[in-house]
């Protein structure tokens, strides 16, 4: 099953820029399940509209963020077609 596969894909990731996978499974109804660290704060999105655009030093750290993160998922070339297929 491909969901289980990118779930146990996941839950092998042990960055600290990526939400960790904490479990995964089925339900005997069928229903799939992941549940991923929770993380308080706020996203890109809403810092962006809360401060509109950073000044340059603090993008070039959000991006060392994502590139480190990014990194991190290199033996997982599932992980990363999501992504892509995410952005796109």
């Amino acid at each position: 099953m491909c969901v289980r596969r990118e779930a146990t894909s996941a839950s092998r990731l042990d960055n600290p820029n990526l939400m960790r996978v904490l479990d995964f499974g089925q339900e005997p109804d069928g229903l799939l399940y992941l549940a991923m660290e929770y993380l308080d704060g706020r996203d890109l999105l809403r810092i962006l509209k809360d401060e509109g655009v950073p000044p340059p030093e603090r993008i070039v750290d959000i991006i060392g963020q994502v590139l480190a993160a990014l990194n991190g998922t290199c033996l997982s070339p599932r992980l990363q077609r999501g992504l892509y297929g995410i952005s796109g």
